[in-house]
């Protein structure tokens, strides 16, 4: 019995060794054939390979030119003697050219640059050092020829309105802020409606809200304003709301409020998106929401009157 034992031990040391050989085997061929070992414990942390501290610490701005327009720019950045291909990255060069300027003063801090528009569209120029280093991003937008003039134009026209901002957003002139006085708005609607600039505005400006208090006020205080008519404000709007007992005293509340408003119409934000429905109807200053409501007539008012009639005849001979 005791050599049997002894050969099922060393049976089971061979298989045992078997295995271990195996493995080995198996490890080294996946290695060598550009495998990677499997990785046991816990995973290996990756490492950032990108990071975007030259774009956070770089000088942005806007700049705005027209199609043909050459626009001079100061750089507080020493690019050396750069060629333009170097010093300038331009995303879109067939909407932007950029032109190094060669002062006489080879001492002076500041560098000089030309943007020249080419034609209408968006791009972004990247200023480097010569040390290659991002100092500047320019966000240049150019515009059509015609757009800076007509922007001019209707900066000319309504150059005395107060809390009119004016200005150029890709291809459309925007017309923003709030403004005071309610002539002034009817005044700027029909600028901006005339058949030259109705399609190259948008109009974003609205009636301030401290103007629209005091017209309230003013329109419940005349004498000939239906004293059952109350009026409010709501989105640039005077609704003018209540119940009266005929048509012409609703009548009479919208012609006394017209009074003190400007014949304009608002303007429509819906219009140009995608998927809205632009109203038939532009939207005025005026609201009225007044019902009429007849009084109630008295029940023996609105029945029949039986009329009767009682007569007499006498008949007369000549005895």
């Amino acid at each position: 019995m005791r050599p049997v034992k002894r050969l099922s031990s060393i049976a089971l040391s061979v298989l045992m060794l078997g295995h271990f050989f195996a493995s080995s085997t198996a490890q080294a061929q996946q290695t060598s054939a550009g495998g990677s070992p499997p990785v046991t414990g816990a995973p290996a942390k990756k490492k950032g390979l990108t990071r975007d501290e030259s774009e956070k610490n770089a000088d942005r701005r806007d700049l705005n030119l027209t199609a043909g327009e050459d626009k001079v720019v100061d750089l507080d950045v020493d690019i050396g003697a750069l060629p333009e291909a170097t010093f300038a990255s331009v995303a879109n060069d067939q909407i932007v050219k950029v032109v190094r300027v060669n002062t006489a003063d080879k001492n002076a801090t500041l560098r000089q640059v030309v943007f020249r528009g080419l034609k209408a569209g968006e791009t972004t120029v990247v200023i480097r050092d010569q040390k290659g280093e991002v100092q500047i991003i320019f966000r240049v937008n150019v515009a059509p020829s015609n757009l800076e003039v007509r922007a001019a134009e209707l900066r000319e026209l309504l150059r005395d309105i107060e809390g009119l901002e004016i200005k150029i957003v890709g291809q459309k002139i925007v017309m923003d802020g709030e403004l005071l006085v309610l002539g002034d708005y009817a005044r700027l609607v029909n600028v901006v409606t005339d058949k030259n600039y109705v399609d190259l505005v948008i109009n974003l400006a609205k009636i301030s809200n401290l103007s629209l208090e005091y017209v309230k006020n003013r329109i419940s205080a005349d004498p000939n304003f239906p004293q059952k008519v109350s009026i409010r404000t709501l989105n640039g709007m005077l609704i003018l709301d209540g119940t009266v007992e005929s048509e012409a005293e609703k009548t009479l509340a919208i012609d006394v409020a017209k009074l003190y408003v400007p014949d304009v119409n608002l303007a429509n934000p819906l219009v140009d998106k995608a998927g809205a429905r632009e109203l038939s109807q532009p939207r005025g200053i005026i609201q009225a929401l007044i019902k009429v409501v007849a009084p109630k007539q008295e029940q023996n008012a609105q029945k029949d009157k039986l009329i009767r009639v009682t007569v007499h005849f006498v008949e007369l001979t000549k005895d």
